[in-house]
């Protein structure tokens, strides 16, 4: 054995380029035949880390919140009739279910977060039980006791934002539609969104990126939201996009909005035709100057995710017609 390993290493110091190629080629078949195994013991042979991992499709998240981050599913608002704030049948809410069952999930898990995203609750059960708990245990935190019963309606409402999901308007401005609750017709709606815009892999996106799509609608009146409501259903407006700017635009109908944005906003905001400056002190002094010193003001911190107790709902409205059913 020791005179057969001696010969060996006379024959390759008498060979040096074969004895270099014999040990590289050695060196790579061991390394990738390493690597490849690693991978497949990782997904294919090693059990995964949790009870019956043979039962598990999907690991399907969702994610409500406490303090100041997002609340996914909430407060969707769509053109169809149905869906309203809270309601759990909805195009929006029931696609999850529906494709959760196709997949044969017995149960989805709702993770609720803090601002900083660690987990606070989590519950695991079947849907949409399981995410209506969610959604009750979010309305406890956000929820508040509307006053216009007992004052009135607001003259001037100011709306903020959480700085974890501020990035796009058309995401944060869906506070206007919360707001409208609270607000008078006619009223101020002071919007509070600095709204930097976003960097994706698919591009740069400006803070007001499809806002610009309500430019050829402008000035919002019911006029015009009856052009867009047309050209939604002639297909001249996506519906993607209609379902991000048009619950704003229809608002922006009945109330004044004024936004309070980044400098950098500006240009944009002025060429859809959207008021807005970079202090908050002056269009609340606007304001005023509008609805006088007897104006009655309401401040919604968590706009996008705040509701009057009264206002939400937790079951979905009655088929209107029976062709509903089968839509």
């Amino acid at each position: 054995m020791l005179s057969n390993v001696r010969h060996a290493l006379r024959s390759l110091r008498r060979a040096p380029a074969f004895a270099l190629a014999a040990v590289t080629t050695l060196a790579l078949g061991i390394g990738a035949n390493t690597a490849m195994f690693s991978v497949v013991n990782g997904v294919l042979l090693d059990p995964l880390g949790y009870p019956d991992p043979d039962r598990l499709v999907i690991v399907w998240g969702r994610h409500t919140t406490i303090g100041r981050e997002t609340a996914w599913g909430h407060a969707s608002r769509s053109l169809y009739p149905a869906p309203h704030y809270g309601a759990l049948a909805g195009p929006m809410r029931s696609d999850i279910d529906e494709v959760a069952t196709m997949a044969g999930l017995d149960a989805t898990m709702n993770v609720l977060l803090d601002t900083r995203g660690r987990v606070i609750e989590l519950n695991f059960g079947p849907h949409p039980s399981s995410h209506r708990l969610a959604i009750e245990r979010f309305n406890e935190i956000y929820a508040y006791e509307s006053p216009v019963p007992d004052k009135g309606q607001a003259d001037i409402a100011i709306c903020g934002v959480f700085a974890p999901t501020d990035h796009l308007f058309f995401h944060t401005g869906w506070g206007c539609m919360s707001a409208d609750f609270v607000l008078a017709d006619g009223g101020t709606l002071i919007y509070c969104s600095p709204s930097p815009g976003v960097h994706t892999e698919v591009g740069d996106f400006p803070g007001l990126a499809l806002m610009d799509l309500m430019k050829p609608y402008m000035p919002p009146t019911a006029e015009n939201y009856q052009r867009i409501l047309r050209d939604i259903h002639a297909r001249t407006i996506q519906m993607w996009a209609g379902c991000i700017w048009v619950p704003i635009y229809e608002v922006m109908t009945r109330k004044h909005l004024r936004l309070v944005t980044l400098e950098e906003n500006l240009e944009m905001a002025a060429d859809i035709g959207i008021e807005a400056t970079t202090s908050l002190d002056d269009a609340f002094a606007q304001a005023m100057q509008v609805h006088g010193p007897e104006a009655k003001v309401i401040v919604l911190p968590f706009a996008r995710y705040q509701l009057p107790r009264n206002m939400v709902r937790l079951e979905a409205e009655p088929l209107r017609f029976p062709q509903e059913a089968h839509a």
